[in-house]
């Protein structure tokens, strides 16, 4: 066995460690009144450490570019004295910086081929939360909060215990172990469609037993995502039907493949269409369902934020967007923060913030155009803005990034995988990995 191909079986084993972790923030050690200290911020410290020498330029840039505007909004309010709350100021860029820095190493073990292994670690952890969804569905009946304990140990992502209690007894929506439905499905649904694309790769890029971990992992968690009754199983259910739909209308593929890949998509849209129909129809409706009332106003006064003239440049400062819209004369009843990761951002770091995420943007575009893969690399783009400006305010969640990681290396996640088709097509050698 040469050094080379044991560094390459090591970096994998710490990409699908890495993919894993990143789902999870429970458990956590407080640090602090709303900080928790979770195994992927340890586990991304240490890889950045021992690989500061070989991290590129490149592989530092989307931390650079979602951190700079942090840096400069929270000089500015602290210096200024603009902060409304100024001790939160260094303790949400710290936050925010710990999480990001996840981007950085994944970014580099993406680009270096390990997009496979980071996939099956993403499908695992998929496959845990799923697997605790099921158990919270037969623990609400029972009006019982499963969890509760582990999730008290990061006091920034726990439900507080008199919410737990009112969930268990009307809510009853599963959402795995993250802090809420919503935060589960911004987090999971852009993995969601990429495993769904690697099941529709040609037999010969995904060994059985991949195949047979990702089927599982696409099918409980599109269940769990349906099971939640989030605003975002619609988006999530139908870009994961995409991967099946291209397959379909393939020209490298045979009829009986192309069939059976629009059956299966077909198959995934419908009977999430019917549970969905069936058991959720008032919580699909804008007006029937007061907390995205409440999640639209708050993202409208982000908004109206914004367009004053004294925040327009840095905005109101890292970790003020809270005191803003409640002690302000931007205070709306129910409204207690501004639930939008993208809006919180813009609100705190404007136009300087606004111009990181122009050219994050820009970058994931070009990444999907430069592959074959830009369809399903579309589908999963559209699921992972949706989920960070509609979903979630959570973005201390390292899965998130990880996604934009993996958006921004698309070609080598997801574009090989054609590549290789088209090689082995051609008989010419190829390395045999569905991403």
């Amino acid at each position: 066995m040469t050094r080379s191909f044991r560094s390459q079986r090591r970096h994998a084993r710490i990409a699908a460690l890495l993919g894993f972790s990143s789902f999870f923030m429970f458990p956590a050690i407080p640090a602090g009144s709303n900080v928790g200290l979770t195994v992927p911020y340890v586990l991304t410290a240490a890889i950045v450490g021992l690989w500061l020498p070989r991290l590129k330029t490149s592989d530092w840039a989307p931390f650079a570019w979602v951190m700079a505007p942090v840096a400069i909004s929270g000089a500015y309010a602290l210096l200024a004295g603009r902060a409304l709350a100024p001790d939160v100021v260094t303790k949400t860029f710290g936050m925010l910086a710990m999480t990001t820095l996840i981007a950085v190493p994944t970014r580099h073990l993406l680009r270096s081929g390990h997009g496979e292994a980071f996939t099956v670690g993403a499908a695992l952890a998929i496959l845990v939360h799923a697997a605790a969804g099921a158990y919270q569905v037969f623990a609400f009946e029972q009006g019982r909060f499963p969890f509760a304990e582990l999730m008290r140990t990061n006091p920034g992502m726990a439900m507080p215990a008199e919410v737990m209690e009112e969930y268990a007894a009307y809510v009853k929506r599963p959402f795995g172990l993250f802090a809420e439905p919503s935060a589960m499905g911004a987090c999971v649904g852009p993995w969601l469609v990429l495993i769904a694309t690697a099941l529709f790769a040609p037999a010969t890029a995904v060994s059985r037993g991949q195949r047979a971990i990702l089927a599982l992992a696409l099918g409980s968690g599109l269940a769990l995502v349906v099971g939640s009754r989030s605003g975002l199983a619609v988006p999530i259910v139908g870009a994961a039907a995409v991967p099946g739909v291209v397959a379909a209308f393939s020209s490298s593929r045979g009829a009986v493949a192309r069939i059976a890949a629009l059956l299966v998509g077909a198959g995934i849209v419908v009977a999430a269409a019917l549970w969905l129909t069936n058991n959720a129809a008032s919580q699909l409706k804008y007006s029937q369902n007061d907390s995205w009332k409440a999640r639209f106003e708050s993202l409208r006064l982000a908004v109206q934020s914004m367009e004053s003239s004294r925040n327009l440049l840095v905005g109101v400062g890292p970790g003020q967007s809270y005191a803003t819209v409640t002690t302000t004369d931007l205070r709306v009843p129910g409204v207690t923060a501004v639930w939008s990761v993208t809006l919180t951002y813009a609100m705190e770091t404007g136009a300087v913030g606004i111009v990181s995420m122009v050219v994050m943007g820009l970058s994931i575009a070009l990444a999907i155009w430069a592959s074959r893969a830009r369809a399903v690399g579309a589908a999963c783009a559209a699921v992972w803005a949706f989920g960070l400006l509609f979903g979630t305010s959570y973005s201390q969640q390292p899965a998130l990034w990880t996604a934009m990681a993996m958006l921004l290396s698309w070609p080598s996640v997801a574009g090989s995988r054609i590549v290789n088709e088209l090689a082995l097509r051609r008989e010419e050698p190829a390395t045999p990995q569905f991403t």
